[in-house]
């Protein structure tokens, strides 16, 4: 039995165990490292890039779904929204959320960016904002309320 035969990794390592084999098996963990940690400093300059933003965000599914919120506070006091909110109608009335999953729809089919205008009375003030909402990928959309 070979010393190394009880290995489990993603490449070709059993035939022969030789300096070839195990230069071929570094190399893929050193790739395999170099990219996690790239992936990690991308995800961090994004977060901050999201978190430096003065609006709020939602990630939303095709149904408004909220996958993902970064929601300030003034904004969640301004509509009274609890906890947190887990679709577009916890976050908006029935007119915007309707509106809101039109746009989504149409922004997934073309692949495009659309703007929102709506308003929302508050005890007799209105809030004027406008969302911006861009396809990520064939199901889920960003949006940014200011």
């Amino acid at each position: 039995m070979r010393p190394y035969s009880k290995l489990n990794f993603n490449c070709k390592v059993a035939a022969v165990v030789g300096r070839v084999n195990f230069i071929s098996l570094s190399d893929e963990i050193l790739f395999h490292t170099s990219t996690q940690s790239a992936l990690k400093a991308s995800e961090k300059k994004n977060k901050s890039i999201v978190n430096a933003l003065p609006d709020n965000v939602l990630i939303l599914d095709k149904n408004g779904n909220i996958l993902d919120n970064r929601l300030k506070e003034a904004y969640k006091i301004s509509l009274d929204i609890q906890g947190n909110p887990t679709n577009i109608m916890d976050v908006t009335d029935e007119d915007v959320a309707e509106r809101s999953l039109e746009t989504i729809e149409r922004v997934l089919e073309s692949n495009t960016v659309s703007t929102l205008e709506y308003d929302i009375s508050i005890s007799d003030v209105k809030f004027y904002y406008e969302m911006r909402i861009a396809k990520i990928d064939s199901n889920e959309v960003i949006t940014i309320i200011r």
